[in-house]
């Protein structure tokens, strides 16, 4: 029998070996396939809609159980009949005592207690990142949800009829085509539910559809559970003017013998292209996604960066191609250190960062005014970068630190500097006894005094009575070297007044 893609149940049931996904009896080894390059377009372009199955919340720790191994579970402990499947048990349990039969029977009140795993917080970051505006889903599970309300990233659910018509106008719509745990009364789970011609004149066909006509579909853990959403795969793809790329990610070889099964039956309705298939592990695909989008998010920044240094310049006799190779090397740099690091990078920078994953794409010009910045450090010989990507200024033996604050528009500068100063005097870099040269990004009020209030810490709290050492830093506006860039200066006047500018800040602490 073809592997359902509803999950859910006894999440106890969480050890037997994933087979839900789509395979063949082909060799398990990697298909040597370069990753699609029109993928990471479509995703960078905010054209690509997830469809996540049960086989992504099977990957730890959400660890629930894909539908065949819930029906296992359930005809063991009574429910349903030997050999039954998932439909066939669900219509039991309405016969017998309707949905709160099933409800119990199920368990869904522990399911609230699952953890999104890898998968669910690479969908919820994308989100973040503007780049996923949709996700639909044939998965019972919050974890979707929950991974983008760590993320910070505004949804709205729907899962049944009234849903559609009260849909906030929020960032994200998570569409869950066979209902979810938190109204377990609309639950999809019988066969006129999930296979049968009806399911096209309902709201989750009317939906599926008008998503389907103008976006990518990206299949992740999904085997083709659905026959009538399958159908209607069949009849929307050949659509005139439909984006004409879809994936569908898998760990094992494309199959090419699975005559008649559902799994083969999703690869036709898309187009039998086997371009189309995605070898690879859910988790490694998301990391290998990220890897092809980070050098497009960093050209973002690039182009932002290199837009305000030709404002800057046009009225001055100091030709951009003369700043560009050091804006080259602020790109390269960040280039270099990798994702992660990055993101370490620009958490520290955001003033009221409060959650774990600080998407880049909102604050590319803010970021692009930061690069702009460390690339006229550098064209005047007075900034060169740590290995950390942090630019500092000055010579080697008596260089400076910089760090960036961004402010938000209605952010007090001074309020938000001390709160960053208080931070780095207990993480580091900037740990005690380290002085620092900052610039801030936005924000209103005053700049902080410089230096600005020193912070003795002990243990991570604040405590001025007891000395253990200081952090010190002087503050600039990003706007300050900006400003150096007067009509008709030469190249010599620019870099002269660049200079004793950026002078006038390591003196403030050196």
């Amino acid at each position: 029998m073809a592997e359902r893609n509803l999950n859910g149940g006894n999440p106890e049931d969480s050890t037997v070996p994933a087979t839900n996904e789509i395979s063949a009896d082909a060799s398990d080894d990697q298909a040597d396939l370069p990753f699609p390059p029109g993928l990471v377009a479509a995703a960078f372009a905010g054209l690509l809609v997830p469809f996540v199955g049960a086989g992504i919340s099977r990957i730890a720790p959400s660890n629930l159980p894909t539908a065949d191994e819930l029906a296992a579970s359930l005809v063991a402990r009574g429910y349903g009949s030997i050999g039954d499947d998932l439909e066939a048990v669900a219509e039991a349990c309405w016969v017998a005592g309707g949905w709160p039969l099933f409800a119990r029977a199920v368990g869904f009140e522990e399911w609230r207690l699952r953890r999104p795993n890898a998968c669910h917080v690479a969908i919820a970051e994308l989100a973040a990142e503007g780049m996923v505006s949709i996700v639909l889903t044939t998965n019972w599970d919050i974890c979707v949800e929950r991974a983008l309300v760590a993320a910070d990233v505004a949804y709205s659910r729907v899962a049944r009829a009234a849903d559609v018509g009260v849909a906030s106008n929020t960032s994200v719509h998570v569409m869950k085509l066979h209902g979810c745990i938190e109204v377990p009364e609309e639950i999809r789970a019988r066969k006129s539910e999930v296979d049968d011609d009806t399911w096209a004149e309902d709201w989750a066909a009317v939906l599926f559809e008008r998503v389907m006509r103008s976006n990518s579909l990206l299949f992740l853990g999904y085997s083709g559970a659905s026959r009538a959403a399958t159908k209607t795969i069949r009849r929307v793809v050949p659509t005139e003017g439909r984006p004409k790329a879809d994936w569908v990610v898998g760990r094992r070889p494309r199959p090419t013998g699975l005559e008649g099964g559902r799994a083969a039956d999703l690869l036709e309705a898309l187009g039998g292209d086997a371009a189309a298939y995605v070898q690879r592990d859910p988790e490694d695909f998301f990391k290998e996604l990220w890897r092809g989008l980070f050098p497009l998010m960093l050209a973002e920044i690039r182009r932002s960066a290199r837009s305000l240094l030709e404002s800057l310049l046009r009225d001055t006799n100091v030709p951009l191609d003369a700043v560009d190779p050091c804006l080259d090397t602020v790109f390269e740099v960040w280039s270099s250190i990798g994702r992660d690091q990055v993101l370490g990078v620009v958490r520290a920078a955001v003033a009221h960062c409060a959650v774990p994953y600080q998407p880049i794409r909102p604050i590319a010009n803010e970021l692009g005014r930061i690069w702009a910045w460390s690339a006229l450090a550098i064209w005047c010989g007075v900034g060169s970068f740590n290995q950390d990507g942090r630019i500092r200024l000055g010579a080697s033996e008596r260089a400076v630190e910089v760090i960036s604050l961004i402010c938000a528009s209605t952010d007090r500068r001074d309020a938000s500097a001390q709160t960053i100063t208080a931070n780095r005097a207990t993480l580091g870099p900037g740990a005690p006894g380290r002085s620092l040269a900052g610039v801030i990004v936005g924000g209103i009020g005053p700049l902080p005094q410089a230096p600005s209030t020193a912070y003795s810490v002990v243990r991570g709290i604040e405590l001025p009575d007891i000395v253990r050492g200081a952090t010190e830093i002087s503050w600039m506006s990003i706007d300050l070297l900006f400003e150096q860039a007067v009509p008709d200066a030469t190249v010599e006047q620019f870099k002269e007044k660049l200079t004793r500018t950026l002078d006038e800040a390591i003196r403030a602490v050196a």
